[in-house]
């Protein structure tokens, strides 16, 4: 089937236009899932009142989140992000699930703020990651990641839950400068190929 918006291929669809709603709030549940955006989309500033899935989804240009408010589920699982992902200064209120995502650019979470559980498992950051300037998590990170990480930062984040980085993989310099780790900290199987800075 195809609109002038939307292609719809057996269990995905593709939208081709580009999604702009700023600074708007969001009262219901947003479904956005098996969806493929060809052009940017932009929520910035936005307040999502309920659940907002968007698992199973390719983002092909930027992907800005930045200054939103996530007061429901918010999932990114098994998610591909090929432009920047920006979600920085972002509140998440319950479970922020980024399961098996793939990060191809820019992954930008500086400011962020976790307040219940968050998952980054099996998830994959081919380009920067930026956790800097700040990050909050609240409760458990369960973020026992199976991680690539190419070209990091994770500086000035704090924990405030446990964190598990167990069996991830740091394929340049990983910095954790000035980070605040309140509970206990786990990097069992965890490889450092371009060494580590906890200053």
């Amino acid at each position: 089937y195809r609109s002038r918006y939307a292609i719809f291929y057996g269990n995905m669809t593709v939208i081709s236009s580009t999604i702009s709603i700023r600074h708007s709030e969001i009262k219901g549940n947003v479904l956005g899932q098996n969806t493929i955006f060809e052009n940017s989309v932009n929520f910035e500033g936005t307040n999502f009142g309920g659940d907002v899935e968007f698992h199973d989804s390719i983002f092909n240009n930027s992907t800005i989140f930045s200054g939103s408010e996530f007061n429901g589920n918010a999932s990114f699982s098994y998610s591909r992000f090929n432009g920047l992902a920006d979600f920085s200064y972002t509140e998440f209120t319950k479970d922020a699930m980024f399961y098996s995502s793939q990060f191809n650019s820019l992954a930008e979470f500086s400011g962020a703020e976790f307040d219940d559980d968050v998952y980054f498992t099996r998830s994959i950051f081919n380009g920067i990651v930026d956790f800097g300037k700040e990050i909050v998590v609240s409760t458990s990170t369960l973020a026992d990641l199976s991680v690539s990480f190419e070209d990091d930062l994770l500086a000035r984040t704090w924990f405030n839950g446990d964190a598990y980085f167990d069996s991830s993989e740091f394929n340049k310099i990983a910095y954790f400068i000035r980070n605040q780790f309140a509970k206990e900290i786990n990097f069992r199987g965890t490889v450092f190929r371009g060494g580590t800075d906890f200053n």
